[in-house]
């Protein structure tokens, strides 16, 4: 009879494995999970700078024809309509990712002062500049998103 060694693991050698794994897994999972709504939140504050870049652009074009008129500015409402077609049109020239989307402008002294955005109504990540936000405020409203922007507080 000749002695053949069988190749392979063992059944305990492979539960070390698995237990090992699992453990790894529950401790990287949570870490990961911070990362993924840091970079929501960076997402939408870059898109918050690109709409005040927008905003600034059109302020600059527009005021050689007619200063836009303080107030906040909506993707859906302004102070006032005559004025706010031709703001929303640069805007959406400027910026056409804005469309259809969650975002307000704060004009004060012909310059904007601030802006948020958010990708839609639901999603609990409001980007605003020019301050930065650090976490997510779950329903915030526009309004609230630009006093944040431009004072730095909720």
């Amino acid at each position: 009879m000749t002695n053949k060694k069988m190749k392979g693991f063992t059944l305990v050698e492979l539960i070390v494995v698995i237990a090992i794994i699992g453990v790894l897994a529950a401790i990287l999972v949570p870490s990961l999970l911070g990362y993924v709504k840091k970079a929501k939140l960076s997402g939408a504050n870059s898109s918050a700078r690109s709409l005040y870049d927008a905003a600034m652009t059109a302020c600059r074009e527009n005021d050689v024809v007619k200063p836009i008129p303080e107030g906040i500015y909506t993707d859906t409402s302004a102070p006032n309509d005559g004025d706010s077609t031709t703001f929303n049109k640069y805007i959406y020239e400027y910026f056409p990712k804005c469309q259809g989307k969650d975002w307000a402008v704060k004009i004060e002294s012909d310059c904007p002062s601030g802006t948020a955005f958010r990708k839609n109504a639901s999603d609990p990540y409001v980007g605003t500049y020019p301050t930065v936000n650090n976490e997510s405020k779950p329903n915030v409203n526009m309004t609230n998103a630009i006093k944040y922007a431009v004072e730095g507080t909720w």
